[in-house]
């Protein structure tokens, strides 16, 4: 119900933005996905929003940026706490300077 949720949300404004411009060249939809989580009580609920990101960035050939898989194993597998924090997910600089580098290399791929 979440992944559903997050993907119909998700496709609905691919789709408006897609069709906002008449020009033959469609405008560039690039989704930043800045939360790594814990916030819900289990891992599929974090993730679903994640996962319908990036299923629809490869079906409508969009831009997918997402913070968590850059960070995600650092994180929650090895426990560094330099890119997030546990109990707010409202962190230090070093996670908005690694959202700013993952756009910056992930623009190179375009």
């Amino acid at each position: 119900a979440v992944l559903d949720q997050a993907r119909n949300g998700l496709q609905q404004f691919i789709r408006a933005a897609l069709t906002s411009n008449r020009c033959r060249v469609p405008p560039l939809v690039v989704h930043v996905d800045d939360y790594l989580g814990p916030q819900q009580d289990s891992l599929l609920g974090d993730m679903s929003y994640n996962t319908a990101m990036l299923q629809l960035a490869k079906w409508y050939d969009t831009f997918a940026i997402s913070y968590g898989e850059v960070v995600r194993d650092i994180a929650w597998l090895l426990g560094d706490s330099t890119f997030s924090n546990k109990k707010d997910v409202h962190f230090s600089n070093w996670a908005h300077q690694t959202i700013a580098w993952s756009f910056g290399f992930a623009s190179l791929e375009l």
